[in-house]
């Protein structure tokens, strides 16, 4: 495909040991001869947050080199346990569909996560027989954070007691979803232009003749 690679890596500098995945993920990079950015964070005093903050920050930093570097895309590794935990994550907290719909394999036209259809399971094994080099976060055991306690709880009694494949199950729910999301606010936006008024006044009247599944969403447009 003639890619041309950048590496870029965020140390949060939450953990003792970010430093040594640091030096591995380096190693990796001078023996496939891949050019390397590294991002050395200062974390926040307040531990409340750590994770949204450290979402954010790699964010930032990728849109930064996106521009600076004028990359395509932006690849990260999620996978389908991922996947699988968000869906649940946002069912427990009540989401509806646009919580359901989970990660986008595509967000912004450039961040992309191809490995999103691929188990974790699969991806260690492939590891295995490549010989690649790979570390495990300490802190995915830490079931302080809820989503561990989805991962190392739930997903594994869902898959003994209920279903091996719940995994690939809440995966394909969030690409149903999606795609019935993205349709759904198509016809949101289409719709609102004849309930919303070029001052960005609502009418009440016209709001209330559409379909309910839609007054909502058209709703939420206007406040947006």
């Amino acid at each position: 495909f003639d890619l041309q690679v950048l590496v870029l890596h965020v140390n949060h500098g939450l953990r003792a040991e970010s430093i040594d995945e640091e030096n591995l993920v380096r190693s990796v990079c001078s023996e496939w001869k891949f050019p390397i950015l590294v991002k050395r964070l200062r974390p926040p005093t307040a531990n409340s947050g750590i994770e949204a903050w450290a979402r954010e920050e790699r964010h930032k930093y990728f849109l930064k080199v996106k521009r600076q570097a004028r990359l395509s895309f932006v690849f990260t590794g999620h996978t389908e346990d991922d996947q699988a935990e968000t869906v649940l994550l946002h069912l427990i907290r009540g989401a509806a569909r646009r919580g359901l719909s989970g990660i986008a394999p595509l967000r912004n036209g450039w961040l992309a996560r191809p490995l999103l259809y691929c188990s974790r399971i699969d991806i260690e094994k492939y590891n295995a027989e490549k010989r690649v080099p790979s570390v495990e976060d300490p802190s995915n055991e830490d079931t302080n954070f809820t989503r561990n306690r989805v991962r190392h709880r739930l997903l594994p009694m869902l898959r003994s007691e209920f279903s091996p494949q719940i995994g690939k199950r809440l995966a394909s729910l969030a690409t149903v979803t999606r795609e019935e999301e993205e349709l759904l606010e198509d016809m949101a936006r289409r719709s609102e232009s004849g309930v919303i008024t070029d001052e960005r006044h609502l009418s009440i009247p016209k709001l209330l003749s559409e379909p309910t599944g839609l007054q909502t969403r058209i709703l939420r447009l206007w406040a947006e």
